[in-house]
């Protein structure tokens, strides 16, 4: 009886399992619609990610404009003094027998390779690699974005503990430092070391024998820049923007000569 009863219960549960299935009616879509299902989730994904981007790059250009109208609306005298007291009483003492027009700043250029202060009017939005090259001063260069720091120089700021910052002048355009009356960049690596060591100017002295004119640069040290074809603006997709080899300068360094105007006689 036990066993008849047992093997009743496990048919009946059985059945009810073969009850309980339903047929395929549909759950899981076709090969074709889950394709076309894909691709439209693709391309909805792609749109969403194309919006972002755009997003984030007018988010960026705002940001960039805002620190640009900061930049240049800044006020020198919001930064406190801190240069030590010597040094502001030694640039004190310069002589500034200069007269300015309206919207000129005086640049004095110092410890230059003659040993004399080169004053120079200049606008704020000149860059100052160009006021140097505009009275003869020959900045070393290496290239036109700042990137080499051949040209690094020496700004003197109140504003810095000693007086002075580190600057690159071939990015850097003029402007009046914090507590300053005039712009005074310090070109001391532009002296010629020779002039302090006997032996390395005998040395020098032989070595300009060997020496001839740079055909490429007709010994200038810069030629037309040939990416933009000497216009300082490229072309690229029906759209105009800044070389991006001489920023703009329409000239590039020599590569003959590295921007020296001389090259080594070959025998």
């Amino acid at each position: 009886m036990t066993a008849a009863f047992v093997f009743y219960s496990c048919c009946l549960f059985r059945k009810q399992r073969e009850i309980g299935k339903k047929p395929f009616v549909g759950s899981i879509c076709p090969t074709s619609t889950t394709k076309s299902t894909s691709v439209v989730t693709y391309r909805e994904t792609r749109s969403r990610t194309r919006y972002l981007c755009a997003q984030l790059e007018e988010r960026l250009e705002e940001n960039l404009e805002a620190f640009k109208l900061e930049l240049h609306s800044r006020n020198p005298s919001e930064y406190p003094i801190r240069a030590p007291e010597w040094f502001i009483r030694q640039r004190n003492e310069r002589n500034k027998d200069y007269v300015l027009k309206p919207g000129e700043i005086a640049v004095r250029f110092i410890n230059t390779p003659t040993g004399k202060d080169i004053v120079v009017a200049a606008k704020p939005t000149e860059n100052l690699m160009d006021v140097a090259d505009s009275v003869g001063l020959k900045i070393p260069r290496f290239c036109e974005t700042g990137v080499c720091g051949t040209c690094t120089a020496e700004l003197e700021d109140l504003s810095s503990v000693d007086g002075r910052v580190a600057i690159r002048p071939c990015c850097t355009d003029v402007y009046l430092p914090t507590g300053c009356d005039e712009m005074v960049v310090d070109v001391f690596h532009c002296r010629n070391r020779s002039s302090v060591f006997d032996l390395e100017e005998e040395v020098l002295q032989s070595e300009k024998r060997f020496m001839r004119e740079c055909s490429t640069c007709l010994g200038q040290g810069t030629v037309v820049c040939s990416p933009c074809d000497g216009t300082g603006i490229l072309q690229q997709n029906e759209t105009e923007e800044l070389c991006c080899y001489c920023m703009g300068r329409k000239i590039s360094l020599c590569a003959d000569c590295q921007g020296k105007g001389l090259v080594k006689t070959e025998f």
